[in-house]
């Protein structure tokens, strides 16, 4: 079920509308917020709108590196499917090493 839930992100507060639940969406506002401010702090001239910029593109990177590993990891287990359907002898762990 859909409700709102009152966040504050880099010193604006705002409502998400959201099935996640309260606890889940503040805890990923805690996440960016934490990381902006940090990039605020460390970095010379940089704003709060450049750091969220930064970090949305940041968070999109890893979103992307994730969706790689999954696709990587599905094809080897679709592998593994077919050498156990197929019925021959084969090394699982070499199919599922994690690089």
């Amino acid at each position: 079920m859909k409700e709102s839930v009152k966040v504050q992100v880099a010193g604006v507060s705002f409502f998400v509308v959201t099935e996640d639940g309260a606890e889940r969406t503040e805890e990923i506002a805690r996440i960016v917020d934490k990381k902006i401010n940090n990039l605020v702090l460390q970095t010379t001239n940089c704003t709060k709108m450049k750091a969220a910029a930064l970090c949305a593109m940041d968070f999109c990177r890893q979103s992307l590196e994730q969706k790689q590993q999954i696709n990587e990891l599905n094809e080897k287990i679709k592998k593994l499917e077919a050498e156990l359907a197929k019925g021959k002898k084969s090394t699982p762990q070499s199919f599922l090493e994690i690089n």
